[in-house]
Parts: structure tokens; C-alpha cells; sequence
């Protein structure tokens, strides 16, 4: 899932969703490809999602994430080996990497236990939150100022939040709004670590060292409750988490060198659209109206705050969707 936001090095999504050296918009930059890069990118990962979903009923949230690292890895070091040899896999800050990692494995399993309770739509659209929260954040962690047009925008999307949420409203499980309140946080979090990693790491790096320590974390804590895998039965389903994760990850990237990524990260949002489509053909959800609302003002929030920070770091490098840094 997720949402792409251009100061995330928003990866998800994701995870993932990578960030490059800062680069300028190439002299060929296609408007048009990035944007279609980019609704494929959230397609795929969408795809993903629904996949983690479906192997939440079966399996422990964490096995989950232990298996989302596990299809995905062998075809992340091809692709590296491919586009990079074997200098892609080269880093300088190893702790940073496995700390990251381990951020990784708690939202990961926060976010497929809330897909487990909650309408894939609804996850969703909470996790549309994340711009505010990394905005927040940033002061803290980053010593970064935000001033008081991205307050008022984090103002607008926690309204948002509350029309989504309808307080007191049945359907809700609080433990699945908890879950997705945690990978939410844990996404923000993970964003900013990128953004202190991307002055000295590639892609491939990030990419790479973030799915072997969700890996081998996520397999480690899943231990002691290990249910047995169906390799046989779900075999197609594993195959496509490998495959949605890769191929996502691969048009987003190249969506961000297609052309800047004030243009081509707000159609991430276009989630919103294949998560209510699944929704309601797998599952039968259907939406709130209420989600719509609070989608629209967090929309709008987003893409403004989006927007102010592209002015505010006119040379930051190209974003990282929220799958790569953990969806």
C-alpha cells in the first residue's frame, strides 16, 4: 500500500515504494510513463496486500512478514545482481540498515494483522495519514521547522481521520484501528530513517538490507508459534507475493526516474481504488460513505503537503514507495 510522498527519502507501501542519488529530472522525462509507472507500481503492490490478507486467516501476522521477505529476497538479489552487480549490495551503515529492518518487522506484522480485521479500503485509507505523521516527526528526529501551512494540512487530515473512523460507529475492531495506528507510525519512522540513509546509500542497499533483516527477524520471532506452510496449496499465493512486491518495486522506481516526484507520487493514491475493488469481489466490503469523505480531505491534505515540501527541499531525491520501506 501506500502512499508515496516525495519527502520519504513514501517508501509502501510497501516494503519498499527506492531512493536514488539526487538526481535532475532527466532531458527525456515522460510525464505520461511516470504516471503510468506509477498507477502499475500501486497496482502491484495492491496485489501484494490483498495476497498478505488472504495468508493472514492461515498463518500468524509475523509468519506473514517472515514470508513477505522470504518469496521476495531471491528475486530482490536478482534484480540487484542485474542493474548493479554486486556493488549493489555494498553499505557503510550496516546498524542503521538492521535497525530499519527491525522497525520493519513490527509494522509489517501491525499492518497485516489490521488487514486480517479491517476492509482493506479502511487500512488504507488510514495509512493515507502517514504524510502528517512523518511531517510531525521530522521535527524531533530531524530538527526540521514545519511551518504553519503544513499544520494547518495535518489539521485538515486528522479530520479526516475522525470522519473515517466514526468513533463509536460498529464495524470497527479498536484492535485492528491499533494495528494500523502502529504501522502508520512505524512507516513514518522507517520514512525518516531513509531520509538519514539516502546521502550515502543506493538503492540496492536500501532495498536489499531491509528485506533480509525483515526476513531473519520476522522468521525469528515467528518461531516459538510456527504453523506448519501449505508449500503445495499455497503455492500460487506465495509465488505472487514474490512477484507483486518485485515488479511493483520496479515500476516505482522507474516511475521517479521518469520525471520528478511531485508529479507522479500523488497517484499513488489511486490505492484506493484497486483496495476498494478487491475489497469488494474477494471479501464483499463494501465502504462507508464516511470513508470517501475523510479520504477526500486526506487526499487533498497530502498532495498539499506534498506539494509545500518539494518547495521547501527542491533537490531531494526521488520518493520511495511505503511497500519498500515495509508494505
Amino acid at each position: 500500500m501506500r502512499c508515496t510522498i516525495q519527502y520519504r527519502s513514501r517508501s509502501r507501501l510497501t516494503g519498499i515504494k527506492l531512493t536514488e542519488s539526487p538526481v535532475q529530472t532527466p532531458p527525456h522525462a515522460s510525464p505520461l510513463r511516470g504516471i503510468v509507472c506509477m498507477v502499475l507500481a500501486t497496482f502491484a503492490f495492491s496485489v501484494m496486500d490483498v495476497v498478505m490478507k488472504h495468508l493472514s486467516y492461515s498463518y500468524p501476522s509475523v509468519q506473514v512478514a517472515f514470508l513477505r521477505g522470504l518469496t521476495a529476497l531471491p528475486l530482490i538479489v536478482a534484480y540487484v545482481l542485474y542493474r548493479e552487480g554486486r556493488s549493489g549490495f555494498k553499505t557503510s551503515r550496516i546498524g542503521m540498515h538492521v535497525m530499519r529492518g527491525l522497525i520493519g518487522v513490527a509494522m509489517l506484522s501491525a499492518i497485516i494483522f489490521a488487514f486480517r480485521l479491517m476492509p482493506l479500503a479502511n487500512v488504507y485509507a488510514l495509512f493515507f495519514v502517514s504524510p502528517f505523521v512523518i511531517a510531525a516527526l521530522s521535527i524531533p528526529m530531524l530538527g526540521e521547522k514545519v511551518g504553519i501551512h503544513r499544520w494547518l494540512a495535518m489539521g485538515v487530515g486528522f479530520i479526516g481521520v475522525l470522519i473515517m473512523v466514526r468513533p463509536g460507529a460498529d464495524g470497527w475492531v479498536l484492535s485492528g484501528l491499533l494495528a494500523a495506528a502502529v504501522g502508520t507510525l512505524g512507516y513514518s519512522i522507517n520514512a525518516l530513517t531513509i531520509r538519514k540513509l539516502a546521502d550515502t546509500e543506493s538503492t540496492a542497499a536500501l532495498v536489499f538490507h531491509f528485506t533480509w533483516v525483515v526476513t531473519l527477524g520476522a522468521g525469528i520471532l515467528a518461531w516459538p508459534n510456527w504453523q506448519v506452510i501449505d508449500w503445495v496449496g499455497d503455492a500460487f499465493w506465495l509465488l505472487a507475493l514474490g512477484v507483486a512486491a518485485t515488479v511493483g518495486q520496479h515500476f516505482v522506481t522507474e516511475a521517479f526516474r521518469c520525471h520528478e516526484a511531485s508529479l507522479v507520487a500523488p497517484f499513488e493514491y489511486s490505492a484506493m481504488i484497486w483496495a476498494l475493488l478487491f475489497g469488494y469481489y474477494l471479501w464483499g466490503d463494501v465502504a462507508h460513505p464516511s470513508l470517501f469523505v475523510g479520504v477526500a480531505l486526506l487526499v487533498v491534505a497530502g498532495i498539499y503537503t506534498s506539494w509545500r515540501e518539494s518547495l521547501a527541499h527542491p533537490r531531494q531525491p526521488p520518493g520511495i514507495s511505503v511497500h519498500e520501506t515495509g508494505v
